[in-house]
């Protein structure tokens, strides 16, 4: 069948919202860190979706500005390289951003292709890069040449992390980990990179430093799901079994069906109720309270944790994963079993 044209394509619009905070932001509600990303941070993922109402001529504003520009999308099929270039000849930034997106579709298949079209990129920028101010300048006169220097400073952050992914994914972790590290000194606010700085810090085990990192990234970007589960990962690694578990319900708080925040959960608590003596246990867990619960209602709560994990991603269960659901469902069985080792399931994503 023929390709549908984009002049005889028809749009229905279907709706919109407003992303609002919880609460009115007043000097009091926002005397801690916490407390100020409440006011200011919002999530459609979590159970309080934060969302209000736009006044239908508000929506229609935004589509009459949108409807222009979808026949276009459709129709120009802006993929090549030579094709951005000529279509953005004069907005180097963006074009920069651009060919940068290219790089990152091209860093599996193409890694040497991606690798040409992010230096490309960067060239673009540094050719017309703006002024630093002058270090005898006012605060207002700095302040000013940072907001003209901060779109260059982002996109330059993003063809260093891109760099640093490319990298990453080819196995060479030290040349990522510079390329964060640039990315970081252009923009210390990319989330991503945070997280990607975080990854490679538990690659190498260095945990409190990735832990610092993978803070960041969340605290930047709350709706992004991947720097909560590597931060219960250090978490666990660290064997700070109750921080662990803060970390994985805090992500399903926002992304209720995510089976790794599930598997974390569950083995903190095992670890929790599993006593620290080494050798098997005569059919009893610790007696200790994590959120109200105790003993084998705890035992019950990990249980459940770890069955969701289970169904959720089979493909990775393991054998230790399974001697952990036994020791939690079957008190009769606990004497027979192994204290199992703490061990995660990696979690890293190249976001693009």
């Amino acid at each position: 069948a023929a390709e549908p044209q984009p002049q005889s394509l028809d749009i229905e619009w279907l709706g919109g919202y407003w992303k609002m905070p919880p609460c009115a932001r007043t000097p009091e509600s926002m005397a801690t860190a916490d407390a100020l990303q409440d006011c200011m941070v919002s999530s459609f993922n979590s159970v309080d979706k934060r969302t209000a109402e736009v006044r239908a001529e508000h929506l229609q504003e935004v589509f009459d500005a949108l409807m222009p520009a979808l026949p276009r999308i459709f129709s120009c099929g802006i993929t090549g390289v030579q094709s951005v270039s000529r279509i953005y000849a004069e907005d180097r930034l963006f074009c920069a951003f651009v060919l940068c997106r290219l790089a990152a579709a091209n860093r599996l298949k193409e890694p040497s292709r991606g690798l040409r079209l992010l230096e490309q990129a960067r060239e673009l920028v540094l050719d017309g890069r703006a002024a630093a101010a002058q270090p005898s300048a006012s605060e207002g006169e700095r302040r000013r040449a940072w907001l003209e220097r901060l779109p260059e400073a982002a996109v330059l952050s993003y063809i260093d992390r891109t760099f640093g992914s490319t990298s990453a994914m080819q196995g060479d972790w030290q040349s990522a980990s510079e390329s964060w590290s640039a990315s970081l000194e252009h923009f210390p606010l990319n989330a991503t990179t945070q997280f990607f700085k975080g990854c490679f810090h538990l690659e190498r085990r260095e945990l409190q430093s990735a832990e610092c990192c993978l803070l960041k990234a969340i605290a930047l970007d709350p709706d992004f799901k991947l720097p909560y589960l590597a931060l219960g990962n250090s978490l666990l690694q660290q064997r700070r079994f109750e921080p662990a578990i803060e970390a994985a319900v805090a992500c399903l708080e926002r992304f209720p069906d995510t089976p790794i925040a599930q598997f974390i959960a569950g083995q903190a608590i095992y670890h929790i109720l599993r006593p620290a003596t080494v050798g098997p246990v005569r059919g009893a867990v610790a007696v200790v309270a994590v959120g109200g619960l105790h003993g084998e209602e705890l035992a019950e709560c990990a249980h459940h944790a770890l069955g969701l994990a289970k169904r959720g991603v089979p493909e990775v269960w393991a054998k230790a994963d399974e001697r952990m659901l036994e020791f939690l469902a079957e008190p009769s069985l606990r004497s027979s079993l192994p204290r199992e080792v703490v061990h995660v399931w990696r979690v890293y994503g190249w976001r693009p």
